[in-house]
């Protein structure tokens, strides 16, 4: 949220009119403690709240990676390095009635199941992190040290309570879920082509050696691969709720926390892991490397800040400038939705199709309306869910995106209040700097 006092200073960083700040990254990324960084999710939406009580929102509708800053007048200057370009502005003039406007876009939130709601004692819920885990492999659990875990899961069912399992993203290719997955036709995210594919590593793998799947480390043994939640067949999602309802029929769970699902990957583009020092854990498992020299996409020519920010950390086996997109995460040219997008584009809603086939999941598992919390979550419902069918158009008109005289395309629902502005021109990668930056005055 942003505020304006007297002196016309925006919240977060005070600039009193004097400078520049930039106050948000818009990035994906698994970091969680350290401040003016970018975090776990994504949401390009403010509410700016006026010296006399008014207030009104932004919403902007883009999947890429982003940055917003603050300046003086004021005035907040807001680019992205890629996707499509969509305005939503709430008039208010209530901080309420922004919210009402900015829902009627991106949905409503989802009903909770009554259990999920402060019943006056002091827990409701377990939850179980990944230790419960056999070797941290997505629905199993260590008959060995939790082999009572099918009856505690019961137990608590008689006392009242509530059991949350905790689930990562990476699925083994060693596994029975991963067979499962290629006999449905279930999708990973995967390289572009082919030739990309580092046939070394990926032949460790018999399940895997055939397939394009991009590998990288993360907590199980062996490398994993991230379910593909963008296939727009549905047969991804389909296998995902297989699998739960499978693993269900063990453990009586009633609750899913899904985490490193911005997708995080424990090792990428750095020759000398930080697990490689941690008594012989992963000793085995190699670096995801990207094609850095060779792709845009990697190296786009606009560096958003955060890429500054977490260089030079002093990774053994660094160069001194090291910090990319595909970072902690997934390499930028890798494929989503079948093979019809990049992660470039849709790295930050990952998690979104993740968390909306999870629900879907644990209906189907527990045969109730479940709980889904999700570490990456973007600013939007569903994809879905957001209004667009306005009743009066107002175009074409024009507004400058770097200098540039563009018509864009303006709509305006004027029932619930709401601006919309569109813009179809993708990102030129050809150019030496930010394609985009849209800068508004006195809001």
């Amino acid at each position: 949220m942003f505020s304006r006092d007297d002196r016309t200073d925006w919240g977060y960083d005070n600039t009193n009119g004097k400078g520049y700040k930039t106050v948000a990254d818009g990035g994906n990324y698994d970091n969680m403690t350290e401040t003016m960084r970018n975090f776990y999710s994504v949401h390009p939406f403010y509410l700016g709240l006026e010296p006399d009580g008014k207030a009104h929102g932004v919403f902007i509708f883009n999947s890429n990676a982003q940055e917003v800053t603050l300046g003086p007048a004021p005035h907040m200057v807001y680019r992205t390095i890629g996707g499509q370009l969509e305005l939503f502005y709430f008039p208010g003039p209530t901080p309420e009635e922004v919210i009402q406007q900015y829902q009627q876009v991106i949905g409503k939130p989802m009903v909770p199941p009554y259990w999920a709601l402060d019943r006056g004692i002091p827990i409701d819920v377990m939850t179980l992190d990944i230790d419960y885990m056999d070797k941290y492999k997505d629905f199993t659990y260590d008959k060995k040290n939790w082999s009572g875990l099918p009856e505690l899961a019961e137990k608590l069912h008689t006392l009242g309570l509530k059991l949350e399992i905790v689930l990562d993203p990476g699925i083994e290719p060693t596994t029975d879920g991963w067979k499962r997955a290629q006999s449905m036709d279930a999708g990973f995210i995967e390289w572009a082509s082919q030739d990309l594919v580092p046939k070394q590593l990926q032949e460790q793998y018999p399940f895997a050696k055939n397939s394009k799947a991009m590998l990288y480390a993360s907590w199980p043994d062996f490398h994993v691969a991230a379910p593909d939640f963008l296939d727009p067949s549905g047969k991804t999602a389909k296998w995902w709720a297989s699998e739960l309802e499978r693993f269900h029929k063990s453990v009586a769970f009633d609750s899913i926390w899904l985490d490193l699902n911005e997708p995080s990957s424990f090792s990428t583009n750095v020759k000398i892991p930080w697990f490689w020092s941690s008594l012989n854990w992963h000793s085995k498992i190699k670096s995801l490397f990207c094609q850095l020299n060779q792709s845009k996409l990697e190296i786009p020519p606009y560096r958003t800040v955060s890429m500054f920010w977490w260089e030079n950390e002093g990774r053994p086996g660094d160069s001194p400038a090291t910090n990319f997109l595909s970072s902690k995460t997934l390499c930028m040219e890798g494929r989503t939705g079948k093979g019809k997008h990049t992660i470039y584009d849709t790295h930050n809603i990952y998690g979104l199709y993740e968390t909306m086939a999870s629900s879907e999941a644990i209906k189907r598992a527990t045969g109730k309306r479940g709980l889904v919390v999700a570490r990456q979550r973007p600013g939007m419902t569903t994809v879905e869910s957001r209004k667009n069918e306005f009743q009066l158009v107002i175009a074409p008109d024009t507004i400058k995106l770097d200098d540039r005289e563009i018509n864009e395309k303006l709509e305006l629902d004027r029932g619930n209040n709401i601006l919309n502005i569109t813009s179809t021109q993708l990102i030129d990668l050809n150019k030496s700097g930010p394609v985009w930056m849209l800068t508004w005055n006195n809001l």
